[in-house]
């Protein structure tokens, strides 16, 4: 057998596909594919064995979610898994594949086929997962047990397909913004079914129902399939771009990165804004600037709001789960992180850029407090807007500690001065992970655990 690679024949796309494969795996080595197995293969059996022992047991008198707020839930994880594949792409590719291959008149369907399975499959993992656990709160137990966990991830598979085919018919923020209204409308819905208490369904209805998703899941990727061809060049390259902005998200526990990507690029519409009169001079002209520029930052007053309503989505979708105090308070942390940090970008611009106040003629320090007095009186309102939903399902205490957390984190990473890291060759050391993960991702998951851990082992 030969060693030699045959290069790729012009009249079959397929082998351009083979060829462009072996060439990552020989310059790129493992990959990520790599870890996802090793990932998956480490925590699956945990899991599975943690979904029989609660699905296999006595279901609870009073099941924390009805069923009807039970397929609300499956449609609001359906909606996250394909807002999740909209933001990641959901179909990208490497820049050598869009410089020359997907450039050319072959059939980009063929090319494209091997990442769309692999799509797929990726969205039947969290598929499983939120079947399992919305079947685990219904009180779903055996047969009609096992059928919701095929329903979950039957959800996810079609929404997997219907986020590829708005992929070629929509640009990405426009797919964003559906699978934003689908999550939010499905979370609402199934706050309001929570007080619907009919009787548990038959396991030849729940097998039914599993079965039109079947249908419908394969109708969605069929199509999806056939519609590869026509997904334009630039939308998949905006997975690259999205990835980096999810990193550089995390790093500044901002949704600032994320948020331009949601938004577009706004096409040529007018600005609708009307220059305002400044007052005071120095620290006092800062503050009134900044005032200014929060008033028209209609995005961060937007995320701000809503971001505000999750604690009480917790509460309500949770009602009667033993770790609810646990789940509320990290999810109003990392809530409040991210609504007050988009107020913060002033007090960003000052760090990142350590001349800029004194190009202004203003002292560094001061002008990063005056910035913050905006993010402030944001975390007070926070904490006002949070405290009864933390009153009723959390410790007392939480609803002061969990704004104070989250105001200290946002502090400490807004004013941190930029990074400098050190290179070699044009490669960054091995040694620059660790100061990057302590600038703030790190102090985050801490901080939201043990948070949790206070409240599950806490007296109510």
């Amino acid at each position: 057998m030969s060693l030699v690679r045959r290069p790729p024949v012009a009249t079959r796309p397929a082998t351009f596909a083979g060829f462009l494969r072996r060439r990552r795996r020989k310059t790129s080595g493992s990959g990520t594919s790599y870890s996802v197995v090793v990932l998956v293969l480490y925590f699956s059996p945990g899991i599975g064995v943690g979904v029989w022992v609660g699905l296999s047991g006595q279901p609870p008198a009073v099941p924390p979610l009805t069923v009807p707020a039970a397929v609300a839930a499956l449609l609001a994880g359906a909606a996250l898994v394909g807002l999740v594949c909209s933001f990641l792409g959901p179909i990208t590719a490497p820049p050598e594949w869009r410089a020359w291959v997907l450039s050319t008149p072959l059939d980009r369907g063929v090319l494209l086929r091997r990442r769309f399975a692999a799509v797929l499959a990726a969205a039947v993992l969290p598929g499983l997962v939120v079947g399992a656990l919305v079947a685990g709160g219904a009180g779903l137990r055996g047969g009609v047990a096992v059928a919701g966990i095929l329903a979950g991830a039957l959800c996810t598979l079609l929404a997997a397909g219907v986020a590829v085919l708005l992929q070629v018919a929509v640009g990405p923020a426009a797919a964003l913004r559906i699978w934003f209204i689908l999550l939010a409308g499905s979370v609402a819905l199934a706050a309001g079914l929570m007080v619907v208490r009919p009787e548990l369904p038959s396991e030849r209805l729940t097998w039914t129902v599993a079965i039109v998703l079947l249908i419908a899941a394969l109708v969605s990727g069929v199509t999806a399939r056939y519609s590869l061809a026509r997904i334009p060049i630039p939308a998949v390259a905006t997975g690259a771009g999205a990835s980096a902005s999810l990193g550089l998200a995390v790093y500044e526990q901002s949704l600032a990165p994320i948020a331009s990507v949601v938004a577009g690029t706004g096409g040529n519409r007018r600005s609708k804004t009307f220059s305002r009169a400044l007052s005071g001079v120095g620290q006092h002209s800062l503050a009134a600037v900044e005032r200014v520029r929060i008033s028209r930052d209609r995005a961060a007053q937007v995320r701000w709001i809503l971001l505000a309503a999750a604690p009480y989505a917790v509460l309500v979708l949770m009602a009667g789960v033993s770790w609810r105090g646990s789940v509320l308070v990290v999810v109003t942390y990392l809530a409040g992180v991210g609504a007050v940090s988009g107020l913060c970008g002033t007090v960003r611009k000052f760090a990142q850029t350590p001349v800029l106040a004194e190009q202004y003629g203003l002292d560094r320090s001061a002008a990063k407090s005056t910035a913050m007095q905006v993010p402030y009186l944001g975390a007070a309102g926070w904490a006002v807007l949070t405290a009864p939903a933390l009153l009723i399902g959390a410790p007392p205490y939480m609803a002061l500690l969990v704004p104070l957390a989250g105001i200290a984190l946002v502090t400490f990473r807004a004013r941190l001065a930029p990074y400098e890291p050190t290179f070699s060759m044009g490669q960054e050391y091995e040694s620059d992970f660790a100061p990057r993960l302590f600038r703030g991702p790190i102090w985050l998951l801490v901080s939201a655990f043990l948070l949790a851990i206070l409240v599950a082992g806490g007296p109510m």
